[in-house]
């Protein structure tokens, strides 16, 4: 478990960027098979660097081990980030649904100044019309004006 919490706060000082080296580092030290230990450097890792991998799979992997890790206070700190990484993906459908309601609502937003603005040059062309109607009027009303006694 010392080890867990000295590896997060290395983890905590790193910039983003570093991360994502050490997410590659750690992944690959790891190998293809890699055991409880590793997979719980892996989880801390993903929980702070994007694009690091899967995290629920990584989890899911974790929760097969949960049972068989010795420590008791690793299970427990385990079965804390099951639910932090669950509240978390919550909140990211969450926020992609929003994101996703956003974009329609400013595709509805620009159809609407599309079909506001054709509305407005329709009805302009409607008023220069009749402005010409009225002019046309005038000099015809003046042409008749002008010759009846």
């Amino acid at each position: 478990m010392d080890e867990l919490l000295r590896y997060g706060e290395e983890l905590a000082a790193m910039t983003p960027e570093i991360r994502v080296t050490e997410c590659a580092r750690v992944r690959e030290l790891a190998g293809a098979e890699p055991g409880a230990g590793e997979q719980l450097h892996i989880l801390q890792i993903q929980m702070l660097a994007d694009g690091c991998g899967d995290r629920q799979a990584t989890l899911a992997a974790l929760s097969a081990f949960r049972d068989g890790l010795a420590e008791p206070p690793v299970r427990s700190w385990l079965a804390f980030q099951e639910q932090v990484l669950s509240r978390w993906q919550a909140k990211e459908e969450q926020v992609r649904s929003l994101e996703k309601q956003l974009q329609q609502t400013q595709q509805s937003v620009q159809k609407s100044r599309k079909t506001a603005k054709t509305r407005e040059s329709e009805l302009q062309d409607l008023k220069d019309k009749l402005d010409a109607l009225k002019s046309i009027e005038r000099d015809l009303g003046g042409s008749e004006g002008g010759r009846k006694p």
